[in-house]
């Protein structure tokens, strides 16, 4: 049962997150450009989710599920900390503004 609502919850997050990331991406194509692109992203989606269980499979072997599941959880940790920081500061770098610490919610004022 457990295993139903936690699918159910994970579900009704993702699908909405993975068409709004469908929807932005499709509007940096012009028309003619889009199948291409969107064909791009799933191949990349498809790895994402499908290389990572793949690497886990074999680890398991070598190490343990229990051991795996906490490197498995601890790297998708770190990527997410990682995204968390990059991001602002490539959104600054993007746009020219002096303090990468403004999309933060720092008290810093940009120069723009």
């Amino acid at each position: 049962m457990l295993f139903v609502v936690a699918s159910i919850v994970s579900g009704s997050g993702f699908g909405p997150g993975f068409l709004g990331s469908l929807r932005a991406v499709s509007q940096l194509a012009e028309p003619h450009e889009r199948a291409a692109l969107l064909s791009a992203g799933y191949v990349v989606s498809y790895l994402a989710f499908s290389l990572p269980a793949l690497v886990a499979g074999v680890v398991i072997i070598h190490i343990g599920l229990r051991d795996t599941s906490f490197g498995y959880g601890g790297f998708v940790a770190l990527v997410a900390v990682a995204t968390l920081v990059a991001e602002p500061l490539m959104d600054h770098h993007r746009r020219g503004t002096a303090n990468p610490t403004d999309g933060l919610g720092s008290p810093g004022r940009s120069k723009g």
